[in-house]
């Protein structure tokens, strides 16, 4: 069933950085969106077990798994297809490794450049979702 309003969004973040944790939740939860948060990539993965996501938020920095590695986790463990959004320093490498990202799917930037994305992926997805529903 498809979200109704940005309530019904589901958003895992997943950053060792707690303070931009923090930052990207108050920016979800400002936006009437549920949060699920994960310290560590393995943290996060568990949670993909668990739940049916519309927006992965993740820090390329974690110390357990690349952001790679854990982009290929979350294909192999979603039939969903949540937005990932990719912040950090090591985006090049990221991309080089992933070079058939769908950009629609896929946002990469900075720690900074992140936080400004979210508002307008919540409300990508939001729309999506109604003109779904509407079919």
């Amino acid at each position: 069933m498809a979200p109704t309003s940005n309530a019904d969004l589901l958003v895992l973040l997943v950053s060792d950085d707690t303070r931009w944790r923090s930052a990207c939740a108050d920016i979800c939860l400002a936006r009437h969106c549920n949060v699920h948060t994960a310290s560590t990539g393995f943290q996060g993965l568990d949670n993909l077990r668990k739940h049916r996501y519309d927006i992965v938020i993740l820090d390329d920095t974690i110390d357990d798994l690349s952001a790679f590695e854990f982009h290929l986790h979350l294909q192999d463990l979603t039939s969903n297809d949540p937005a990932v959004l990719v912040a950090g320093s090591q985006i090049e490498a990221f991309l080089k490794l992933n070079p058939d990202g769908d950009e629609k799917q896929l946002a990469l930037g900075t720690h900074a450049s992140i936080l400004e994305q979210i508002p307008p992926a919540i409300h990508r997805i939001e729309k999506n979702h109604v003109e779904n529903a509407q079919r």
